[in-house]
């Protein structure tokens, strides 16, 4: 047990070596939609301070020392931050602005994935099996256009806010029906509107 914390700790210190806040994880993906479409720049993620500026690692970047661009060649896909949880949970996050596929979202998970069994299974041994994925990694799906969704149905929105982990009812709304990569891929899979990840945040106590 003392040994996993230990690797645990390494892994944490290696991803957070290229750290960032989730405030510039989400903005630095608006700000590239903004300049891509012309659309004004969009820091949905969260309003609090505390919240704003958890820190993350930055996983974009760290891909792209991972895989240095070679002429021809391309970085492989990876979600926005990656968030060492204390129940050695790694929680991996994706911010979302407007249109996006079902695919897009699952090639990024795997070739996240395949990142960390590659480069980090040497300092702890549990990153290069699958079934570490299986059961310690989070995969939360943070997109901007849930929020409008919810919006338009306030009676079941409200209705969804009683309970005290409602992403986690059967009649939570969901958009791109990840959930058959539970179990096979990763441990859990949710899709949040901001408003709902800034509640997933204040329940397991990143703040």
């Amino acid at each position: 047990m003392a040994s996993r914390l230990k690797s645990w700790a390494k892994i944490r210190n290696v991803l957070y070596k290229h750290a960032t806040s989730l405030k510039a994880a989400s903005k630095s993906k608006s700000d590239d939609l903004s300049s891509k479409w012309g659309t004004p720049p969009c820091n949905f993620v969260v309003h609090g301070k505390k919240i704003s500026s958890i820190r993350v690692c930055d996983f974009d970047k760290l891909q792209r020392v991972w895989y240095p661009a070679k002429k021809g060649g391309n970085v492989p896909c990876s979600v926005d931050a990656v968030k060492c949880g204390d129940d050695e949970v790694l929680y991996a996050i994706e911010f979302k602005i407007g249109r996006v596929e079902s695919s897009n979202l699952i090639r990024k998970i795997h070739e996240s994935i395949m990142g960390i069994k590659e480069h980090l299974n040497m300092m702890a041994s549990f990153l290069g099996r699958y079934d570490f994925y299986r059961q310690h990694m989070v995969y939360l799906v943070v997109a901007s256009d849930l929020e409008v969704q919810n919006a338009c149905d306030k009676t079941f929105y409200r209705s969804l806010t009683a309970f005290d982990r409602p992403w986690e009812q059967p009649s939570y709304p969901v958009r791109w029906h990840l959930k058959p990569l539970e179990g096979v891929v990763i441990s859990k899979v949710y899709e949040l509107s901001p408003s709902m990840f800034e509640r997933f945040v204040k329940i397991h106590r990143w703040v």
